[in-house]
């Protein structure tokens, strides 16, 4: 993928969600990964982009698989299963997508929970409040589950169930987000412009192999990735 030409909405907005990342990291809150978004065909045709956006990952936003969240208060709360890669060793800013693969320990399922609390139509305010994020699950890493070593998830297949509609299975896992070494090269372009880069132990969530879910009060979220545990969260 060639270098991302500037989009002065782009670097608007990234300068702004530094300044949002700032003021968390000094109220405690500590940094653990990044995330893409709005990387499928249709997310970028939508905004005009030639990339995903990118956000960032705190620990006030982990949660455990099984976990039950709370979105009484928000706005139009959605599910994202994603695919999520762990980083080996710290990424260069300048990695091209041909190499990017050899910095990461391998894949794991992840789970992304987003408030859509503005309309989805500016990709500055999208990224000035870090893509709506607001929770997120990770599967095990690398050392206590299985994982492929690298972005290779040849052969793999993700299944996930949303209340009580039908299971989806997935297929190309990279239809909706792009080739993974893309993803992961804009990604550490961007957190290395605009932050402090991808480091060693950092979580990528690289994308949702779904389009986003709308969940309600009551729903359950069941989702499995190749041969990793299943990954469940629950809505009150």
């Amino acid at each position: 993928m060639a270098e991302v030409p500037a989009d002065p909405r782009r670097e608007r907005g990234m300068r702004a969600q530094s300044e949002f990342l700032r003021t968390r990291l000094a109220d405690g809150a500590r940094q653990v990964g990044w995330k893409a978004g709005f990387g499928s065909p249709q997310g970028l045709a939508a905004l005009g982009l030639t990339a995903p956006l990118v956000g960032f990952l705190l620990d006030t936003g982990a949660r455990s698989s099984g976990a039950t969240i709370d979105t009484s208060r928000w706005t139009k709360p959605v599910i994202e299963a994603e695919v999520a890669a762990v980083l080996a060793v710290d990424v260069p800013g300048d990695v091209a997508p041909s190499g990017v693969g050899a910095y990461v320990a391998g894949l794991v399922p992840a789970l992304e929970v987003a408030d859509v609390d503005l309309p989805p139509e500016d990709p500055e305010a999208i990224l000035a409040g870090d893509i709506f994020q607001r929770a997120f699950v990770v599967g095990e890493q690398p050392g206590s589950g299985p994982v492929s070593g690298g972005l290779d998830c040849t052969g793999w297949v993700g299944r996930v169930t949303v209340g009580d509609e039908p299971e989806v299975e997935v297929v190309d896992l990279a239809a909706l987000t792009g080739r993974f070494e893309d993803v992961l090269a804009q990604v550490a372009r961007d957190a290395a412009a605009y932050g402090r880069g991808l480091l060693a132990g950092d979580v990528v969530l690289l994308g949702s192999i779904v389009p986003p879910v709308p969940v309600r009060p009551g729903d359950a979220v069941r989702y499995r990735l190749a041969d990793h545990p299943e990954l469940a969260l629950a809505f009150a």
